[in-house]
């Protein structure tokens, strides 16, 4: 029996009919097919339906990464559901990540950029013979001492880059630069200046865990200034909806970053 839904999986509080993944494998239905999420998600375990958001057939925006495409089930009594992607999406939106920890040459951050790029467009093309768009996000992370280069070429590389396999074009859609100086944070945070704060500061922050009492304070304050910014007048005639979830703490970290490293040339200026 194949069971269909309109609902949002493993979301008590949801508002688009929250269902959970033990009330759907209690049932003895064969598979579970979901409506709401456009992004593909197959969740299967031994034993228990198979539940599937088969996902839209063409991605339609970077909120829809990986591939997309058609489903074919095939279902036979008393044996699990068979499921297969068929990629059919001209359009596919990926997130690229590359590494620059330790770089000193401006041409190696370029030759890893491309390369990164062009094997994420060789096998987005494997994958799917009708693609023509490959747009990436790119994440730029590591500890380069050209970081301050890194930062003031982004518009660049966005412009810039661009490449072709067959009919498939990549283009970088948006570049997230979480490089950093190369400098010491455990050695910088048992001081007490301002560069001991700022250390301290990003520790937090890098953590992953709940902010500490000054990082909490610091979001707090960020999100009303940012709150007092995103009201004022000129922008009232946006529909610009919610701040989204998890912006401030990127944010607020990349500017402790450039912060701290200000503080830390001018210490080292003689």
């Amino acid at each position: 029996m194949l069971g269909l839904l309109h609902a949002e999986l493993g979301v008590a509080n949801s508002r688009y009919g929250p269902v959970s993944l033990e009330e759907l494998r209690r049932r003895t239905h064969s598979l579970w097919l979901l409506g709401h999420i456009h992004h593909p998600k197959l969740q299967e375990v031994a034993g228990a339906a198979a539940v599937l958001y088969p996902g839209s057939p063409q991605a339609m925006d970077a909120g829809e990464q990986g591939v997309h495409g058609v489903w074919i089930a095939e279902l036979r009594p008393g044996q699990p559901a068979t499921l297969t992607q068929i990629p059919l999406s001209t359009a596919r939106y990926d997130s690229v990540v590359v590494e620059l920890d330790g770089v000193d040459d401006e041409r190696e951050i370029d030759t890893r950029v491309n390369q990164a790029l062009l094997s994420a467009l060789e096998s987005a093309v494997d994958e799917c013979e009708s693609l023509r768009l490959h747009s990436c996000r790119l994440r730029l992370v590591g500890r380069t001492p050209l970081y301050r280069t890194v930062a003031r070429s982004l518009g660049a590389m966005r412009d810039d880059t661009q490449h072709e396999r067959g009919a498939a074009t990549l283009v970088i859609d948006k570049i997230e630069n979480e490089t950093r100086p190369p400098i010491d944070l455990a050695a910088l945070a048992r001081s007490d200046d301002a560069a001991g704060v700022l250390a301290r500061l990003l520790q937090s922050v890098d953590s992953g865990g709940e902010p500490d009492a000054p990082l909490a304070a610091l979001l707090r304050d960020a999100g009303r200034r940012a709150a007092r910014v995103l009201d004022a007048k000129p922008y009232q005639i946006l529909d610009r909806g919610a701040m989204p979830d998890g912006y401030l703490a990127p944010a607020v970290r990349a500017k402790a970053v450039q912060l701290l490293d200000e503080l830390v040339t001018m210490k080292a200026v003689p």
